[in-house]
């Protein structure tokens, strides 16, 4: 793989727009994820989602964790993680790998986004009962295989589970604050998914 220009990551999102991130003064390179995080040197929180807790780090250490859940739940109410289960359209949990939010771009529903919502239409189909108040979109950092699924988020709602997004059910709101309160926590901040 090409190196990219000192003090800048390039990846690409889903729909291949070129973004990059700010990663210090050090050379990196495309897939090298790891070497990435430490190249924050701290300077930005990272997330990890294991399928069953969102957490939030800073310099190495937990700041916050919060209960989360991908994808829809089996009969018998439990979650399936298998990397069959991930491949579901509609179904299955976000794929393993490295993605990131911005923090920056954390959005709130308004009242009006929340009523539309009601009628399935608007910028947030279903409202609040959907999405909860507040979602962040998940971008891959890596190529990652996603068989073409993608449009995920971290968000809350009140019925558990998702198609595919991270859902935090009630703990949205608590969960940016917390991270928006993070040093960093109104940039690009990475998120390992590893089930």
């Amino acid at each position: 793989m090409d190196q990219f220009i000192i003090g800048w990551m390039q990846c690409i999102d889903s729909s291949e727009e070129i973004i990059k991130l700010s990663y210090g003064d050090k050379k990196v390179v495309e897939g090298e994820e790891e070497e990435g995080a430490r190249l924050q040197g701290g300077k930005f929180p990272t997330l990890t989602f294991d399928g069953n807790q969102l957490t939030i780090y800073h310099n190495g250490n937990e700041t916050y964790s919060t209960k989360a859940y991908s994808g829809r739940p089996l009969e018998d109410g439990t979650f399936d993680y298998s990397v069959a289960r991930q491949k579901m359209e509609k179904i299955g949990p976000i794929p393993e790998g490295t993605y990131f939010i911005n923090g920056s771009k954390i959005q709130t529903m308004s009242t009006l986004d929340g009523l539309i919502g009601l009628a399935q239409v608007g910028g947030w189909p279903g409202g609040s009962f959907a999405w909860g108040e507040q979602r962040a979109w998940i971008t891959p950092l890596t190529k990652i295989n996603t068989d073409g699924r993608g449009g995920f988020s971290i968000h809350g709602g009140y019925e558990l589970g998702s198609a595919g997004c991270i859902d935090l059910v009630g703990n949205v709101v608590p969960f940016f604050n917390n991270l928006q309160s993070t040093p960093g926590g109104n940039g690009m901040i990475m998120l390992k998914v590893r089930y």
